[in-house]
């Protein structure tokens, strides 16, 4: 490095400025205040390329920012100019450059001399310029530095960071309390007159993108939901009658506790037996053992179709069933987790993608399908999957 040469923070290349007003009418006057930002920029193709994006008389730009923090985005000093040159920076008290009798620039900390405004310059990028270069928003309203750093700083404190957020830049009016002035031609013209009156002014503000703040809630809201080692505790039903509705938020079923379990049921008698009526009694030479067989006969040939069925190759097998899984739970859990990486984290737990399923089927009483039927899962997946890009 050589020292004072090739030591300075790395900076992005200027290509344009974005201003409040009007170009200067001579050295003297400034441009009348306009309510439309004002893009200038040496690169005539630019300036070409942005009107042809936002038009002549742009109020809303959509902009990102190119550093970590609001003080290397918005550096904002009080400045004296004059002769087409800085006379002196700084914070209000003590300068931090400042320029000698020889014209030199020093750094040497003095007092301000006084006579300085406050000026403010946003950097921003303009994606759709396609220039890894910076724009500088320039104000020298103290409303607009006291709003932009106010604003970047909420964003900076919930995120601990402002590169890569989608932003729009904007120009709003807003009745704000300034000094009144002697009229034109009064002789004390353009004097404080020792009272305020309120004026509509068109000031900056920058906000996050609304897509990218919808995002943002629902991974917060996500991450906010309690959790009891890797699980979920039981959740109440949203929309259970009952306090005795209640969904399991790990498999996603709904369990009713609102009735007194039934009796235990001897092992050897047939499922549904004990539960008949007096009137649905067998006869006393009812075959219990053949019923018993045929019920395992039964279910035999149902794990043998399920087998051919899992045999099968299906149409368009989703990803997240390919290899072999114990239990629907898991299935569910992957289903999960590709879900959130195609939809940016729309769902916040598998209980969450039960309930959008059910709700695109209009089947209350779906629930997850057996391991080996690949065709139901991918199903399953391909309707959650359109449920959130639905919302």
């Amino acid at each position: 490095m050589i020292k004072g040469l090739t030591d300075d923070e790395a900076a992005f290349p200027r290509i344009g400025i974005l201003r409040k007003g009007d170009a200067k009418v001579d050295e003297k006057r400034p441009g009348k205040d306009l309510q439309w930002l004002r893009f200038t920029s040496g690169e005539p193709e630019v300036v070409t390329a942005f009107h042809d994006l936002y038009g002549d008389k742009p109020t809303d730009v959509r902009v990102l920012l190119p550093y970590r923090t609001v003080d290397e985005n918005f550096p904002c000093w009080r400045e004296e100019w004059g002769a087409g040159s800085l006379k002196h920076r700084c914070d209000g008290k003590t300068c931090v450059l400042w320029q000698d009798e020889k014209g030199q620039y020093k750094t040497t900390p003095k007092p301000c001399p006084g006579a300085c405004k406050p000026v403010g310059r946003l950097a921003v990028i303009i994606p759709e310029l396609r220039r890894l270069a910076f724009v500088t928003a320039l104000t020298t309203s103290q409303h607009d530095i006291r709003n932009l750093s106010r604003q970047l700083r909420a964003v900076f404190d919930f995120r601990k960071s402002l590169v890569g957020i989608p932003m729009v830049l904007r120009r709003r009016p807003c009745d704000i309390s300034v000094p009144e002035v002697y009229p034109k031609g009064h002789a004390q013209q353009y004097k404080p007159t020792g009272k305020r009156v309120r004026r509509e002014k068109w000031l900056l503000s920058i906000e996050a993108d609304p897509t990218w703040v919808a995002l943002q809630l629902e991974r917060q809201k996500a991450l906010a939901l309690p959790t009891v080692g890797d699980k979920l505790p039981l959740l109440e039903a949203p929309d259970a009658e009952d306090n005795g509705v209640i969904v399991d938020s790990e498999t996603g079923e709904i369990v009713d506790t609102s009735h007194p379990e039934a009796p235990d049921t001897p092992p050897d008698v047939p499922p549904g037996f004990a539960e008949a009526s007096d009137d649905e009694m067998p006869d006393e030479d009812f075959d219990e053992e053949g019923a018993i067989d045929a019920i395992i006969a039964s279910e035999e040939k149902q794990v043998e179709a399920e087998k051919q069925e899992a045999a099968k190759e299906p149409a368009q097998q989703p990803e997240i069933v390919v290899g072999t899984a114990n239990e629907r739970l898991e299935y569910a859990k992957r289903a999960l987790t590709k879900l959130n990486d195609e939809t940016l984290g729309a769902y916040a737990s598998v209980n969450d993608v039960l309930k959008a399923i059910r709700i695109e089927k209009n089947d209350k009483e779906w629930a997850w399908p057996i391991v080996s039927d690949t065709r139901a899962w991918g199903n399953a997946y391909a309707v959650a999957l359109a449920h959130a890009k639905k919302r």
